[in-house]
């Protein structure tokens, strides 16, 4: 197998998006003071696994419309549309030993690991994402559900700070792919996505974009307020968030595409930014 060959492959399974998933357990394992390195191991690599079977099943599924897009051009199946049938067993394989491992754990955290599956490959992708625009917010569901995982590992329940932090995640979500969405909003067009943007136009998801961000600032100030995170975390992760709304007011007011570019990765980049202090918050606790 060629380097090219390798490296599409691995894009295809996207373990550096599905460890992002994994990042979201962390301060779940802290706050609730886990010592147990073998449960924090196979709660992660079930999650992971599972994560990357979605990421696979969505690009089976999608092959044929990820030829049309300039961003997905160049994905695997596009490009060795003869190796279906391999990955297809593959990605099969993957979540059916991610769901095993986290059903060792316990019933609770597998049900969680399989909602998020099947909410993303059959709910999502076959029949919300091609036809309406609230797709992103469904999609959204599923990968906000990294704590409520950790804590049904934990407690086989969730509690309220599992909750808040999957809030939090299921808010950041929208704004973060509508920004691309927009970016890349002739590619949405041509594979007939019912994106947001596509379908609504450009001055709606903007709104949008505010609408959830507004709440995402809400959120925080209330888990403060609850006492489930502190000004470590709020501080930073705020003034951030004010950053990329500022952003956003700079795009309303030039049009220029890239900055939504850029207000993609900033997103990721307050994503990163709200778990390392949350962790740090948690730490020193």
């Amino acid at each position: 197998m060629n380097t090219d060959k390798i490296k599409s492959l691995y894009q295809f399974f996207k373990p550096g998006l599905a460890l992002n998933i994994v990042i979201t357990e962390i301060p779940v394992f802290i706050h609730h003071r886990i010592e147990s390195f073998e449960l924090i191991f196979y709660t992660t690599l079930g999650t992971c696994l599972c994560a990357m079977s979605s990421f696979a099943y969505n690009q089976i599924l999608e092959q044929n419309k990820d030829s049309l897009m300039e961003r997905t051009k160049h994905r695997y199946l596009v490009q060795y549309k003869n190796q279906s049938k391999k990955i297809f067993i593959l990605s099969s394989s993957l979540i059916g030993l991610g769901i095993l491992i986290l059903g060792s754990i316990n019933l609770y955290a597998m049900l969680f690991a399989l909602f998020a599956f099947f909410n993303y490959i059959f709910v999502y992708t076959i029949w919300i994402k091609p036809r309406y625009t609230f797709n992103t917010i469904i999609g959204g569901l599923s990968g906000s559900i990294g704590p409520l995982i950790a804590e049904s590992a934990i407690l086989e329940k969730i509690t309220e700070y599992g909750i808040f932090l999957f809030i939090l995640l299921f808010l950041w979500q929208p704004p973060h792919f509508w920004s691309l969405s927009i970016f890349r909003l002739e590619d949405y067009k041509k594979a007939k996505f019912a994106m947001l943007p596509v379908v609504k136009g450009i001055d709606y998801t903007i709104k949008q974009i505010y609408f959830y961000f507004a709440l995402f600032v809400v959120s925080i100030l209330i888990g403060n307020i609850l006492n489930f995170v502190s000004f470590i975390f709020s501080i930073p992760t705020l003034l951030f968030t004010f950053y990329i709304l500022y952003k956003v007011w700079l795009f309303q007011k030039t049009k220029d595409l890239i900055l939504m570019r850029d207000i993609f990765f900033l997103s990721i980049f307050l994503n990163i930014i709200w778990h390392f202090f949350l962790i740090l918050e948690e730490l020193i606790k």
